[in-house]
């Protein structure tokens, strides 16, 4: 995910917001700490649980 998203960032132009959605709270963590861990520019959002929240 984080290559994908580094690519779209360095070869499409415009304001890109990518979105994952995970089922667990572990898993949550482990993207974060992965994009943190890159330095690339990209900046973890967590938003927290959204179960129940969705249509």
């Amino acid at each position: 995910m984080v290559f994908f998203a580094q690519k779209v960032l360095r070869k499409v132009a415009g304001n890109w917001t990518f979105v994952v959605v995970t089922n667990r709270v572990e898993l949550d963590d482990q993207i974060a700490r992965t994009f943190k861990a890159t330095d690339g520019g990209i900046k973890p959002n967590l938003k927290g649980d959204l179960d129940g929240k969705m249509p």
